[in-house]
């Protein structure tokens, strides 16, 4: 989950609870950043198994496959973290786990959410080239390869219809 998986600060206990329950019935890992909306989860607020949250970026190795967690930062460059794992990354045969914005295209400006939160330029791509690059923030499923928004798990607002995805 790229982010936003709750639309609050901090979310109260009975919100934290049905997602771990929600969570817990997959029976996959299931890897969770903070996005904007969410930026005090932590690693010990979703108490189920199989789920993760990384608060800070870092660097996982699953199943032979490098993922860069970078969760939401005020202020920061997607660009400007990537930088700091370069030496690590395996060109072509790592992903990116995200929440912000991508500057090559892919945006949905939203009236309550004005600027551009962790951008991600085409530049950073081509410069570390990830094999894929899963963004949260838009809320709505867009994709423009190797940048894909998988859309909000959880409606956030009215506006957002349509099947979930993660």
């Amino acid at each position: 989950v790229a982010g936003d998986l709750f639309d609050s600060p901090s979310a109260d206990k009975a919100t934290v609870s049905a997602a771990c329950s929600a969570i817990g019935g997959i029976e996959l890992p299931v890897y969770v950043i903070p996005g904007n909306h969410d930026p005090s989860l932590a690693p010990d607020h979703l108490l189920a198994p199989n789920v993760t949250v990384y608060a800070e970026p870092q660097l996982v190795d699953h199943d032979g496959r490098q993922l860069l967690f970078v969760p939401y930062a005020r202020g920061a460059r997607m660009g400007e973290v990537i930088d700091r794992f370069r030496g690590e990354l395996a060109p072509g045969r790592w992903i990116l786990v995200g929440h912000g914005n991508y500057g090559g295209g892919l945006s949905t400006p939203h009236p309550h959410e004005p600027g551009v939160y962790m951008p991600l330029s085409r530049r950073d791509i081509d410069h570390s080239e990830p094999a894929l690059v899963l963004l949260g923030h838009i809320h709505v499923p867009t994709s423009q390869p190797p940048v894909h928004y998988p859309g909000s798990p959880c409606g956030l607002d009215i506006s957002e219809t349509g099947p979930r995805r993660f």
